[in-house]
């Protein structure tokens, strides 16, 4: 879709700028932003950086009790509004006979959906699934709204799974006409790539998915499983010498 690297990033920085006028609880001021967007001796570079230092305002006015919703600069396509020759674009699609159709409407008012169907018993197994990059190490959740439902020959319960890295939440009921959401809480992520996505085995013979939803909550610490020791010290008003360290694999 774009031809160099910095119209995507023109394109990328004229989006979060609707984000964060849209947003203005997250008290970012966009002058010097938008003095080098519209600069036009900004190098491919310039903006890259630009870009990079606006989503990292963005992160760090995420808290606990007040997490960020990233979703349109972190997941691609993420309501499936774009297609191309038939696939998903940007999603990679694990399946066997059976491909994805595509609705004009689903869900939040929203144009575009992913959907799979089976006259009879249940749809084959499929996995739809991204990686997101470049994501600030921290805490996050995923959701997505799901519908569906069983049909003559359909196994019970469902399998399912909605996944973000090694974090997933199982369903076992199989979704209703009624969109609802699900969700994927307390996500660690350390700032590696995080693979997420929609995994189905059975239970279904109509399921469709639309809108995924990636909201960040700040920087936590992650703890390594592979340390064998710890250091303290203390200052010249440390006065007690007991410490109880318990835990795992220390």
């Amino acid at each position: 879709r774009f031809v160099t690297r910095k119209q995507k990033d023109l394109f990328d920085l004229s989006n979060l700028f609707t984000y964060v006028t849209n947003n203005p609880s997250l008290g970012i001021i966009l002058t010097s932003y938008v003095d080098i967007y519209n600069n036009s001796a900004s190098t491919t570079n310039d903006l890259t950086t630009d870009l990079t230092n606006l989503k990292n305002a963005i992160y760090a006015t995420a808290t606990t009790s007040n997490p960020v919703e990233i979703t349109s600069f972190a997941i691609a396509n993420p309501s499936f509004e774009f297609k191309s020759s038939g696939s998903m674009d940007s999603w990679v699609v694990t399946t066997g006979s059976l491909q994805p159709q595509y609705n004009n409407t689903f869900s939040s008012g929203l144009t575009g959906s992913v959907e799979y169907y089976s006259g009879t018993g249940n749809i084959p197994a499929f996995t739809i699934q991204q990686t997101i990059n470049s994501l600030p190490a921290g805490k996050y959740s995923l959701s997505t709204n799901l519908t569906g439902s069983t049909g003559t020959g359909t196994t019970s319960p469902a399998n399912i799974k909605l996944f973000a890295g090694s974090y997933n939440t199982s369903i076992t009921t199989t979704p209703t006409p009624t969109p609802a959401i699900y969700s994927v809480q307390d996500i660690l992520c350390d700032g590696s790539a995080l693979n997420i996505g929609l995994q189905y085995t059975t239970g279904a013979a109509w399921l469709a998915a639309d809108y995924f939803k990636l909201y960040y909550y700040g920087p936590v610490p992650i703890v390594s499983t592979s340390k064998s020791s710890f250091a303290f010290s203390g200052d010249a008003d440390y006065v007690s010498d007991n410490l109880t360290v318990t835990g795992i694999l220390l």
